[in-house]
């Protein structure tokens, strides 16, 4: 954390605070909507998938706060080469994922609940979600930079 200015280490902790409460109340809603509604309520192949795909919520939340908020890397860091390179990896692996999907339809939902397979969106899930932020916030920097 020495590499990090104050406002990063406390955008750090502000982002990872608002992504723990993302994922406590998405599992408790789970677990109310469960014990509620019992086997209607299943929505993935098992328990084990539902936490799952919560946590890679969760994670992506983080992962996209904390890219916006700059927050992600330091202060020396080369960014733009890493986000084109993520962007480029996000796209390609979307457009595999997606041709996957096209072409073994029965793979993503299994009964109408999400299998396993959904875990192979995430490579093209993080790409993006890293590089699709840091794009935003530099186009709203250079907007305001325009209207002062």
């Amino acid at each position: 954390m020495k590499k990090y200015d104050e406002y990063q280490i406390f955008m750090k902790y502000k982002c990872a605070n608002h992504s723990f409460n993302l994922l406590i109340g998405l599992l408790l809603i789970n677990a109310f909507l469960a014990v509620r509604l019992g086997s209607r309520w299943e929505w993935g192949t098992t328990k084990e998938i539902e936490i799952l795909v919560i946590v890679l919520i969760a994670s992506l939340f983080n992962t996209i706060i904390s890219v916006y908020h700059n927050a992600w890397y330091t202060k020396e860091n080369e960014k733009r080469g890493y986000m084109w390179f993520f962007l480029i990896s996000g796209i390609i692996n979307l457009t595999f994922t997606i041709e996957y999907f096209i072409s073994n339809p029965n793979s993503l939902l299994i009964n109408g609940k999400i299998g396993f397979e959904i875990f192979k969106l995430m490579p093209a899930l993080l790409g993006l979600s890293i590089s699709i932020p840091y794009f935003i916030r530099e186009w709203n920097e250079k907007r305001m930079e325009k209207n002062e």
